[in-house]
């Protein structure tokens, strides 16, 4: 779990009050991993993890976020985390797992209803909560692009009325870079408060990884990267 300490708190100082972090992976990349290490450590300090799965189905959902070491189960019956299920009709069983309708024209509102259920249920407006969307890639592959840039500004504005109203909200949209246009991921850059983008080469028999911290809202902010390596087992045949 070292390869992939809290990126986040280390060097961005935590997430940004109300603010909108972009955590972009390319293909190669395990990128997406920071993002559920820094969520993990929030809830040990009494914060609340609100997932939006829109990648697959929610038992892999499930697996793919345990693999980090994040017990879904375990985290959702104590009432620190939530997953809006808008891949498919399951819940698995769980309460803490919410399927929404998949009408493209509509999802927006349906969400919005949901997330307005969570956040009485677990009484959210005394408690931090993380969104965390996973992933906009799938949802621009799914519906397109005006459909995206719709639920976005949509949650933009929900989360901005609900500071004012004195909840303490924060988002991290995870995105594989490589499956969108460009000119879509420079959108995402500039409507972010904090970015971080990471790079996952396969060179010289190792994997490199490189995560760019190239945007935060507070003022001695410096931009750096990091670079990453996991060596090669050696094998011989």
């Amino acid at each position: 779990m070292a390869y992939y300490e809290d990126i986040i708190s280390k060097h961005l100082g935590g997430l940004a009050e109300g603010g909108h972090l972009l955590l972009s992976y390319n293909q190669y990349s395990l990128g997406w991993r920071i993002g559920i290490l820094h969520v993990m450590n929030r809830m040990k300090e009494g914060d609340f993890t609100l997932f939006l799965d829109f990648i697959v189905p929610i038992s892999r959902f499930v697996d793919r976020i345990g693999s980090v070491g994040l017990n879904v189960e375990e985290e959702g019956k104590r009432g620190n985390l939530a997953i809006i299920n808008a891949f498919d009709s399951n819940d698995l069983g769980y309460d803490f797992v919410y399927p929404v309708n998949l009408d493209p024209h509509t999802i927006a509102s349906r969400i919005a209803k949901v997330k307005r259920v969570i956040a009485e249920r677990y009484g959210l407006k005394n408690r931090r909560t993380i969104g965390v969307t996973a992933t906009i890639d799938m949802i621009y592959r799914r519906w397109g692009a005006d459909i995206l840039e719709n639920l976005i500004m949509r949650t933009l504005t929900v989360l901005e009325r609900l500071q004012l109203k004195g909840y303490r909200c924060s988002t991290i949209m995870i995105v594989n870079r490589d499956a969108i246009p460009s000119n879509l991921h420079s959108w995402l850059v500039t409507l972010s408060d904090q970015v971080i983008i990471t790079e996952g080469k396969i060179e010289d028999g190792c994997l490199k990884e490189t995560i760019a911290i190239i945007k935060n809202n507070k003022p001695d902010f410096q931009p750096k990267t990091i670079l990453k390596v996991v060596n090669p087992i050696r094998e011989n045949f």
